[in-house]
């Protein structure tokens, strides 16, 4: 039974504040789950990471010689990713029964207030950038923006520079999704513990529907970026997801780090008794979509 099928009990769905309450089984459970303090890493130990880990991507290419070859890895790598994750087989769409209010209108662009469901009961809230004026019927590129992990009350999605990252996309003529990670923001029907990775990966894959669902958007031009955590879920996304036509993960691109966070590597998505894999190799699966790659030597 995965943890997805029974993460939401639709009898216990309660208007409250224009909000639905959790299973309080499903919290308790997770409550169980912590993050272990994080140690420095050695010099010495980080060049072994570094050595085991150009070992590993060698071994990852000796697996395949052609296109054919990589495909079929890519194949495997997907579905160990989505085993991992308790996604597989997939949970039941559900109606997204979206929610928009408060539009505010500013010079280009206009931002307003959305949620929808991605479980019954449970659901993802975020802001979406659109540009101003939207031209009747023409459609518009989409750029889903997962935030990463970034502390302080202005952190998330309402960090600044997430803010004018959407904001300047809107002005570019895109139309750009901010949107909570769990525990993080509004989202605070379940904590950033235990599995939230399967439930923050099912979210984004929903967020590409309800982006879908919006008659300006352009279907073949659906887009990731996100920086740290944000950029984790941008290559996972773009791994399991073939909608995303172009990805654009900030860091965290690296062959000897998993992540760190239970929503970047607190399930077995990177390696099981069937396949082993690693962030380089996973980000690599978005090719032959473009992918472009931006990282500093200090991440």
């Amino acid at each position: 039974m995965t943890l997805t099928r029974h993460l939401m009990d639709p009898g216990k769905r309660t208007a409250r504040s224009g909000g639905v309450r959790c299973n309080t089984l499903v919290l308790a459970v997770l409550a169980v789950f912590t993050l272990s303090p994080l140690r420095p890493v050695t010099a010495e130990e980080k060049m072994d990471k570094e050595k085991a880990a150009c070992e590993q991507l060698e071994r990852f290419r000796q697996s395949y010689s052609d296109q054919a070859g990589w495909t079929a890895r890519a194949a495997g790598i997907r579905e160990g990713i989505l085993r991992g994750a308790e996604l597989l087989p997939p949970p039941a769409k559900c109606d997204l029964n979206p929610i928009r209010r408060g539009k505010r209108e500013y010079d280009g662009y206009t931002v307003e207030n959305v949620a929808f469901e991605s479980l019954p009961g449970f659901f993802v809230t975020g802001n979406l950038y659109c540009p101003k004026p939207l031209k009747e019927g023409q459609r518009y590129p989409a750029m889903l923006c997962p935030h990463g992990h970034f502390p302080g009350p202005s952190g998330g999605r309402f960090q600044p520079g997430m803010q004018k990252l959407c904001a300047t996309l809107a002005r570019m003529g895109v139309v750009a999704f901010a949107y909570d990670m769990v525990g993080w923001g509004e989202s605070q029907q379940y904590p950033h513990q235990g599995k939230v990775l399967a439930l923050q990966l099912w979210d984004s894959i929903r967020t590409i529907d309800f982006l879908l669902s919006l008659p300006q958007v352009d279907p073949r031009r659906i887009g990731v970026t996100g920086a740290s955590g944000g950029g984790t879920q941008t290559f996972l996304l773009t791994a399991v997801d073939n909608r995303i036509a172009l990805s654009i993960p900030v860091v965290m691109v690296a062959a000897h780090i998993k992540g760190g966070c239970v929503c970047e590597s607190g399930m077995p998505i990177h390696k099981s008794d069937r396949h082993e894999t690693n962030n380089a190799e996973i980000a690599a699966m978005a090719a032959p979509r473009p992918q472009l790659l931006i990282s500093i030597g200090t991440d």
